[in-house]
């Protein structure tokens, strides 16, 4: 533990720090009254740097530091250990130049932040502890330059068209149910990490419920907010926890961890084997599948053992709902939210609002997507789309010609799937409302998250097994 005092300058300079460069330091979750005392840390930790450096050049360790003098402004700090090879990096300049206007102050942030990797560290401030991060941890190309971190769909807007053009998933092992190959299923040796708002994640959610692997496969749930930095882990917001397996502070590390010099897109779900310390699959279509198969000897209860939500009779058929489905409307959503040209948002919508209307139409006819007795892969994947749609797409992604409560197919046979007592418990309105709103900073700079719809549209009772009455088995 070592003492720095901050001058009534440096706690000037950080009400233009707050005002000027926010996005350049990073974030914290302290709350509004406190963010005075985050930003004097910020520059409290550059007066460390900059002592550190000086002690260095002079041959003194660590364990010879002083106390200087207390003050009202004497802040406390322990630094992460990961943080100290960055700390030799750092530069005095922020306090070697004279800040006079808030005009100079981004310049000289920035001559200490670009050659920089900055890692975390944990404060602590009249004795409370605060996770804490002070910029963003530049991702570094083969070419030496930045890679783009804060939400991996930037990376996937096609610059010609201004279309989204979503990037396949890396890791694509199997986890086999006889047991051959690297990943045998085993209760309690894979974990899931995944967002409550992901639509991709939520399917592996769904089917780990239904088919009863709550205490067979773990779960941990990320960060609702996507930033600069990817997907991170918290403890301060509903439903998310750090990460238990490694302790790391992103999800970031554990692709690095399995792959090192990894520079693809760090996307939920992530399927992770705690023996081999591996990734095994981060492609939740094939996620599912291994759910649906792999692990019925584990499953809580015969039933949803023997529950196949992916059976031979109807591969095919559930194949082919998938194939445009996904395209047109899982992923048309996105393409009409992150489209960058007025004609690659145009095509996307009419595509998306024909495949919709094409669903209503089968929806007329049956019960579910490919059976008119039981929900397949199928039905799971379309749901987490349309459950999402009137609470944040209708709005956010601009996908208003209708919400899906105007179908009167669709909008019952969501309803059937929302009340589902394997389902229901697996949705989280309220991350997924957090996510959209206050992640997509290009399409809702504000960050300000709509209040509405009531919830309440969901628990209504739905028509489906008056219309279609599953007929029981002799």
């Amino acid at each position: 533990m070592c003492p720095y005092e901050l001058s009534g300058h440096e706690l000037a300079a950080s009400r233009l720090l707050l005002e000027r460069v926010p996005s350049m330091i990073g974030r914290t979750e302290l709350g509004s009254s406190r963010t005075a005392d985050f930003i004097s840390c910020f520059l409290a930790l550059t007066a460390c740097s900059r002592s550190r450096s000086a002690e260095q050049r002079r041959g003194t360790t660590e364990a010879d530091v002083g106390t200087r003098p207390r003050s009202h402004s004497i802040l406390t700090f322990s630094l992460h250990n990961r943080m100290r090879s960055t700390l030799r990096l750092l530069t005095p300049t922020l306090h070697s130049s004279p800040i006079r206007t808030s005009h100079s102050l981004p310049a000289a942030l920035l001559q200490i932040l670009r050659p920089t990797q900055v890692q975390p560290f944990t404060l602590t401030l009249s004795s409370a502890p605060i996770r804490f991060f002070t910029s963003t941890r530049p991702v570094m190309s083969s070419n030496g330059n930045a890679k783009i971190t804060e939400g991996s769909w930037k990376t996937s807007i096609d610059k010609d068209s201004g279309e989204f053009k979503r990037k396949a998933s890396q890791f694509r092992d199997w986890i086999m149910p006889d047991g051959s190959g690297p990943f045998p299923p085993a209760a309690g040796r894979y974990h899931l990490y995944v967002c409550l708002a992901c639509p991709w994640a939520h399917r592996t959610l769904i089917v780990r419920a239904l088919k009863g692997l709550e205490k067979v496969i773990s779960v941990t749930v990320v960060d609702w907010h996507l930033g600069e930095r990817g997907w991170t882990f918290t403890d301060s917001k509903p439903k998310c926890e750090m990460d238990p397996v490694h302790g790391f502070e992103t999800l970031r590390e554990v692709y690095e961890n399995c792959k090192p010099g990894y520079d693809g897109n760090v996307t939920v779900p992530v399927l992770y084997d705690k023996e081999t310390k591996k990734i095994v699959n981060n492609e939740s279509s094939e996620i599912i599948q291994m759910l649906n198969n792999a692990f019925n000897k584990f499953s809580a209860t015969p039933e949803q053992a023997a529950l196949d939500l992916y059976p031979d009779d109807l591969k095919k058929d559930v194949d082919e709902i998938n194939s445009w489905v996904y395209e047109q409307i899982n992923n048309g959503v996105y393409r009409c939210g992150f489209a960058r040209s007025q004609s690659a948002y145009e095509s996307a919508f009419d595509t998306l609002f024909a495949a919709l209307d094409r669903v209503e139409s089968i929806l007329s006819k049956q019960r579910y997507l490919v059976s008119n007795e039981r929900i397949t892969l199928a039905d799971v994947r379309l749901f987490t789309t349309l459950i999402r749609f009137d609470t944040v797409y209708e709005c956010h992604f601009k996908c208003n010609k209708k919400r899906i409560s105007q179908y009167p197919n669709l909008h019952n046979y969501m309803l059937e799937l929302y009340q589902n007592p394997a389902i229901k418990p697996t949705i989280d309105q309220q991350h997924i409302c957090q996510h959209y709103y206050g992640s997509h900073k290009t399409i809702n700079p504000t960050g300000i998250v709509a209040k509405g719809p009531s919830l309440d549209i969901f628990d209504v009772p739905h028509d489906r097994d008056k219309k279609f009455p599953i007929k029981q088995k002799a």
